[in-house]
């Protein structure tokens, strides 16, 4: 609700002063006239900075952890698994920083993750999902063409073979998801050598509705045991 209170031209500002870091309003003065803007990424901390309306730039508050500034963290990876009875789960796969491990993931991996126009996100949030394509996934996907194509040109999904240890990482609830962003036990897991996986199943946050979820929406386990 706090986009509600806040000038959009400021927010493009603020989208593009940390270009390649995913901006989000942590706190907001009464009169709407100073912000706390916090900058994440999945394979680095946050960092704070105080914004004013009416000056540039934003001043640096503090950093999450900077004495990890030096290492290279991995990243999370959006992938969408496709259940038995067609349901798209988006999902996250973060993989170890190791050699022969890719950086980037083929299509015939990540399957369908929607692009920022074909996503939920981008139609309810406008210009704010502009500011890193990575944060539609965050959000039930519509279905996306565009990656539909690329999965069918790369012969549909297909594995990595890259023979590492996988953990499935299940969030509680079934009324909270995972989201993409840096996570420290995910980070600690890689560090180790496991890849971890995040499904966001039936009846996670923002996956009830439409004919396929129904009474997961209540009963969401069926994908933790399938």
């Amino acid at each position: 609700m706090l986009f509600l209170c806040i000038d959009l031209q400021d927010w493009s500002r603020i989208v593009k002063f940390r270009p390649n870091l995913m901006p989000s309003l942590s706190d907001i003065s009464n009169d709407s006239q100073t912000w706390v803007i916090a900058y994440s990424s999945d394979n680095r901390t946050s960092s704070y900075y105080l914004y004013r309306k009416g000056t540039w730039p934003p001043q640096l508050l503090f950093e999450i952890q900077p004495d990890l500034n030096p290492f290279t963290l991995s990243k999370m990876h959006p992938v969408v698994i496709t259940a038995r009875d067609g349901l798209r789960l988006p999902s996250y796969l973060s993989l170890p920083v190791l050699p022969g491990v890719p950086s980037v993931l083929p299509a015939s991996v990540i399957g369908e993750v929607p692009t920022v126009k074909n996503s939920i996100f981008a139609a309810s949030h406008g210009s704010a999902a502009n500011s890193n394509k990575i944060k539609s996934i965050h959000w039930a996907p519509k279905p996306a063409s565009v990656a539909a194509a690329a999965l069918a040109a790369a012969g549909g999904v297909k594995p990595l073979n890259l023979k590492l240890p996988l953990i499935l990482f299940v969030h509680g609830g079934p009324w909270s998801r995972d989201t993409w962003g840096a996570d420290s036990v995910v980070q600690w897991l890689n560090n180790r050598g496991y890849a971890v996986l995040q499904v966001n199943y039936r009846g996670s946050s923002g996956q009830c509705g439409g004919p396929r979820n129904g009474m997961w929406c209540v009963h969401g386990s069926h994908h933790k045991h399938s």
